[in-house]
C-alpha cells in the first residue's frame, strides 16, 4: 500500500509513518471548518493530490484514515513522475591482491539511488581482465551487496574480476564497476640460498665483536612474489632454532650482542604475496664469536744498534697465539725517531712469516727507526703493537750549539733572584741527521770558577737548580749531543744572575697631607727612598686602608716606579674615615720591604663655600666699548678656589670654567646698564653666592648746539 504525506491546516506536515500521525487522531477529534485549507497528499511519486473537506465534522480518526487510504488507491502508479536518473556506478572490492583457493571468490560493493533505491545487483566474473573470458554470467544477489561464489575452477597464476551493476526501482541499470582483480597462487615461493655470516659475498667463519650481518641469496616466486622473509638462529650443532625476524623484506639480517666463544648458526624461509611459506634453506656452516685479540709477540729484534745501510731493515719476532680463531697474519710497521714518531712504512702483512726484510727504504743519517709488529687474528682483531728497541743509521756531523742560556724565564733573563732557587733556559740544538738525544748543563760560581756539570742527560731545554747561596753569582753554560753521541760545542756563557736573599729597607717615613683633607677624592703622600746593596730598588708600591694600618684596603698595593710619592685621585673617601697610605720597596730579587704607614689623614668634608668679587674695568661707571675686562677676586678655607660660571640675568649660567683672576668679557649690544653676575666653586663643590657688578654701556656720541646772538647784542665784558 502507498501511504502518502498528509499536509493539513496551518502548514502542519503529518506523516503516516510517524507515529504522531495516528497518535494525534487517536487522542483529539479535528473538527474541519470551512476555512480551514484542504489536506494535501503528496505521492513517492512526487505528484499532489488535494483532499478537500467543507463543513463537516469528523470525530473519529478512522473515518480520517479511511479516506486518505480510499483517496490513495484512486491514484494510478502511472501517475507519479519517472526516475529518469541510474544508480551511480558499484565500487568493488575482492579480497586482496592474492588468493590460495581454487573453489571460491568473495567480492562486496556500494552503490546508491536516491530516487527510486536499489531493487536488484547482478554480478560476472572474468578471468584475466575485466573484459576477459566470463567464468561466471551476470548473476542476481537480489538487494545484497556481497557475494561469495564457490564451486568454482580457477587455474593457478591467474587474476580474476568481479564486475556488478545496479538497477534501481524504475528498472534502470547502472553502469558496470569492476574489481582490481585478485590473482590465484596456490604453490609456496622458493627456497632461499644459504645463509652466510659477515659479508653478502663472503662467508667469515668468525667475529670478533658480537655484531655482525647474515646475507641470504633471494627467493623466488612467479605468480606473487616474496613479501617476507623470516630468519632463525641456533646456539651450537645441538641448539634449539629461534626466530629471530619473520618479516624482513630485505636479504639480510644484522645480529648484535652475540656472546664470546659462542658459536651461532642461521636458516631462512620466504613468504610470497598469497602468504605462503617456502622451505627452510640449508643451514649456515656457522660463526664463532672471539671477542678476545691474539697475544701480543713477546720480543721484536732489529739488527742491532747502528744499521749497516740507508736503503734496508731486518726484525724477527716471536710467535704469537690464539686458541678460538687463530693466528692468520702479522704485520710490521716501521717508525722513525721513536715509536710514536712518522711511519715511514705503514702495517704491512707477512702471512704468517716471523720476520721481514724490507728493502728500498730512503732512510736518513743518524735517524733512529723501530719496527713494530702486529698480529690479527680470524675474527679480524689485532694485538697490541710490539716495537723493537730501535735501530740508528750513521751521523757523520756534530749537533749544533745552543744559544747562551737564561736564567729565570724563557723569554726574561733575570740579573736577580731571591730564594736561590730558579730555572736555566736555553733554545734547542738541532742536528738534521739524527737529532738531540741529550744536553750537558754546567754551572760556575763567580766569574773564575771552575765549571761543574749538572746533567747531561736530560732531552728537556730547561734545568731547575735551587739552594744557590745569598750574596754569590752563577754562570752556565750548555752543549747538545746528537742521535749517534756525538757531543756539539758549548753554549755562549750566561751573563749570570746574583742572589740576595735580602729584603730591601722599609721606608722610613711616609707622610699624608696632615691631619685632616677636605677632598673625597684625592690622596697624596711622600716617602723616604729605601736601599738593596745588592740587587738594588726596583720599584715602590703604594697601598691605602680606611680606618688603621690593618683596615679595609681601599688601594690595593700599586707600582709608582721608582717615584717617591704619589697623588690618587678618583676615590671615593667618606666624610671622618681616618685613611692610612703605606708604602714597600721591591729589589731586584723580587723580594718586598716591610710596609711602610703614615700616621693617617681623616677626611672632614668642606661645606663652607667660597666668597669672592667681581669688578667690571676696574670698578668704572661707564663704557662705550662692547668688551671690557673682568678682574676677579676669591677665597675658600680649603685654600683653592677651582672653579666659576658667569649670569647676566642671575637666572641662565655659563658651563663652569677654571678660575682665573681676570677674564675679557663681551657685553651685549645695546646701550644701557649692563649687569653681570658670577658664582664661585671650591674642589668639593661648594658655589658661593653670586656676587655681581654693572657698568652703563654708552656707545653713543653727545650732541651740540649753538645758538647765535640776536642783533644789537652786547658782546664781551659789560
Amino acid at each position: 500500500m502507498i501511504c502518502p504525506t498528509v499536509h493539513k491546516n496551518r502548514g502542519h506536515v503529518v506523516s503516516d509513518k510517524d507515529p504522531a500521525f495516528f497518535g494525534h487522531l487517536a487522542t483529539r477529534p479535528l473538527r474541519v471548518r470551512p476555512e480551514i485549507p484542504p489536506l494535501m497528499a503528496k505521492w513517492p511519486s512526487g505528484q499532489v493530490a488535494e483532499i478537500p473537506f467543507w463543513g463537516r465534522t469528523l470525530s473519529h480518526s478512522v473515518k480520517i484514515l479511511a479516506l486518505v487510504i480510499s483517496l490513495a488507491a484512486s491514484f494510478p502508479t502511472a501517475a507519479r513522475a519517472a526516475d529518469t536518473t541510474a544508480p551511480t556506478t558499484p565500487v568493488v572490492t575482492d579480497e586482496g591482491t592474492y588468493t590460495t583457493s581454487t573453489i571460491q571468490l568473495h567480492a562486496t560493493w556500494t552503490s546508491s539511488d536516491p530516487e527510486s533505491g536499489i531493487a536488484e545487483y547482478q554480478y560476472l566474473i572474468r578471468q584475466d581482465s575485466t573484459s576477459g573470458t566470463i567464468i561466471v554470467n551476470w548473476t542476481s544477489t537480489g538487494t545484497t551487496a556481497s557475494v561469495t561464489h564457490t564451486t568454482l575452477g580457477l587455474i593457478q597464476g591467474k587474476s580474476y574480476y568481479f564486475q556488478i551493476k545496479a538497477k534501481n526501482g524504475d528498472g534502470l541499470w547502472s553502469a558496470v564497476g569492476s574489481s582490481n582483480g585478485i590473482k590465484v597462487d596456490t604453490t609456496a615461493p622458493g627456497t632461499p640460498g644459504l645463509p652466510k655470516e659477515g659479508s653478502s659475498t663472503t662467508d667469515y667463519d668468525f667475529d670478533g665483536d658480537g655484531s655482525y650481518t647474515v646475507y641470504w641469496a633471494a627467493a623466488a616466486d612467479a605468480e606473487s612474489g616474496i613479501s617476507a622473509y623470516e630468519v632463525q638462529e641456533r646456539i651450537g650443532v645441538s641448539g634449539m632454532w629461534t626466530t629471530l625476524t619473520n618479516n624482513r623484506t630485505n636479504t639480510n639480517f644484522s645480529v648484535t650482542g652475540r656472546l664470546d666463544k659462542t658459536q651461532y648458526f642461521y636458516q631462512v624461509r620466504a613468504k610470497n604475496g598469497a602468504g605462503l611459506w617456502g622451505d627452510w634453506s640449508s643451514s649456515s656452516d656457522g660463526v664463532l664469536i672471539d671477542k678476545t685479540a691474539p697475544s701480543t709477540v713477546t720480543t721484536v729484534t732489529d739488527d742491532g744498534a747502528v744499521a749497516a745501510s740507508t736503503t734496508e731493515l731486518h726484525a724477527t719476532w716471536t710467535t704469537s697465539s690464539d686458541p678460538e680463531s687463530g693466528v692468520v697474519q702479522y704485520e710490521y710497521i716501521i717508525r722513525q725517531d721513536s715509536i710514536l714518531g712518522t711511519i715511514i712504512v705503514n702495517y704491512t702483512s707477512v702471512g704468517l712469516a716471523t720476520e721481514s726484510t724490507r728493502t728500498g727504504l730512503s732512510l736518513i743519517n743518524g735517524k733512529l727507526y723501530y719496527v713494530g709488529v702486529r698480529v690479527k687474528n680470524g675474527a679480524g682483531l689485532y694485538s697490541a703493537t710490539r716495537y723493537s728497541d730501535g735501530i740508528r743509521v750513521p751521523d757523520p756531523t756534530a749537533p749544533s750549539a745552543p744559544q747562551t742560556p737564561t736564567e729565570g724565564s724563557n723569554t726574561t733573563d733575570y740579573d736577580y733572584d731571591g730564594d736561590g732557587s730558579y730555572t736555566v733556559y736555553w733554545s734547542a740544538a738541532t742536528d738534521p741527521d739524527s737529532g738531540i738525544s741529550a744536553y750537558e748543563l754546567q754551572e760556575r760560581l763567580g766569574t773564575s770558577g771552575t765549571w761543574s756539570t749538572l746533567t747531561s742527560t736530560t732531552t728537556a731545554t730547561s734545568f731547575a737548580v735551587s739552594s744557590r747561596l745569598d750574596k754569590n753569582s752563577y754562570f752556565y753554560q750548555v752543549r747538545a749531543k746528537n742521535g749517534v753521541g756525538t757531543w756539539g760545542a758549548w753554549s755562549s756563557v750566561s751573563d749570570g744572575i746574583l742572589i740576595d736573599k735580602t729584603a730591601p729597607s722599609m721606608p722610613a717615613t711616609v707622610t699624608d697631607d696632615g691631619a685632616t683633607t677636605f677632598s673625597t677624592t684625592q690622596l697624596h703622600a711622600t716617602w723616604s727612598p729605601s736601599s738593596d746593596a745588592e740587587s738594588g730598588i726596583l720599584l715602590y708600591e703604594y697601598i691605602i686602608r680606611q680606618d688603621s694600618t690593618l683596615g679595609t684596603i681601599i688601594v690595593n698595593y700599586t707600582s709608582v716606579g721608582l717615584a717617591t710619592e704619589v697623588t690618587k685621585t678618583g676615590l671615593v673617601l667618606i666624610n671622618g674615615k681616618k685613611y692610612f697610605i703605606g708604602v714597600r720597596a721591591k729589589n731586584g730579587s723580587s723580594l718586598y720591604s716591610s710596609v711602610k704607614y703614615s700616621d693617617g689623614i681623616t677626611v672632614q668634608a668642606d661645606t663652607t663655600p667660597p666668597t669672592g668679587t667681581i669688578q667690571i674695568n676696574n670698578g668704572v661707571s661707564a663704557t662705550n666699548q662692547l668688551t671690557v675686562t673682568l678682574s676677579l677676586s676669591a677665597t675658600d678655607d680649603s685654600g683653592t678656589v677651582s672653579q666659576m660660571r658667569f649670569s647676566e640675568d642671575n637666572l641662565t649660567y655659563t658651563t663652569p670654567e677654571p678660575f682665573t683672576s681676570s677674564k675679557p668679557w663681551t657685553l651685549p649690544t645695546g646701550d644701557g646698564t649692563k649687569s653681570l653676575t658670577i658664582k664661585f666653586s671650591d674642589p668639593s663643590g661648594n658655589w658661593s653666592a653670586p656676587v655681581s657688578d654693572t657698568i652703563v654701556l654708552d656707545t653713543t656720541p653727545p650732541i651740540l648746539t649753538f645758538s647765535a646772538p640776536t642783533d644789537g647784542a652786547l658782546l664781551g665784558r659789560q
